[in-house]
């Protein structure tokens, strides 16, 4: 069996390179991606009502089969360890190309998403401070712990 021409197994070796790179850069962001949605779908239901903090029935969500969280049981954590692009990456293989496209319309997609909870958030605020608003203040109580 003959061997391989040097240059040709030096640029298959570039673009399993590349390839590997960018399986990396794009697992990076679909990680990142899964966290922002796992924390969105953490949010939904919050409230108890039966409506979810962005106007939809909580029912009819995707995934959502388990009920309402209670009031008071927290909000859970929002991701904080944003993507970076990594140094120096090579060319976008083409067959990549579709990857790309779908994992930028699903980022998108979760931007507005974190846009609608974070006015949702704002409105349940804003609906608190009008409730705390109109009570009367509590009269001082005094106790003496000397007489």
């Amino acid at each position: 069996m003959a061997s391989a021409d040097p240059a040709l197994a030096a640029e298959l070796s570039a673009g399993d390179q590349a390839a590997a790179a960018w399986e990396s850069a794009l697992a990076g962001i679909e990680a990142a991606l899964d966290a922002t949605e796992l924390w969105l779908n953490g949010l939904d239901g919050i409230g108890g009502d039966g409506i979810d903090g962005d106007g939809r029935d909580g029912a009819a969500d995707a995934g959502a089969g388990v009920g309402q969280m209670p009031l008071g049981a927290g909000v859970p954590a929002a991701p904080t360890t944003p993507w970076t692009l990594p140094k120096g990456l090579p060319a976008l293989p083409a067959d990549q190309a579709g990857r790309v496209l779908g994992l930028l319309e699903r980022q998108r997609d979760l931007a507005d998403r974190v846009t609608e909870a974070r006015q949702a958030v704002g409105g349940q605020l804003e609906a608190v401070r009008q409730v705390l608003a109109t009570k009367a203040p509590a009269p001082g109580i005094y106790l003496d712990t000397k007489g």
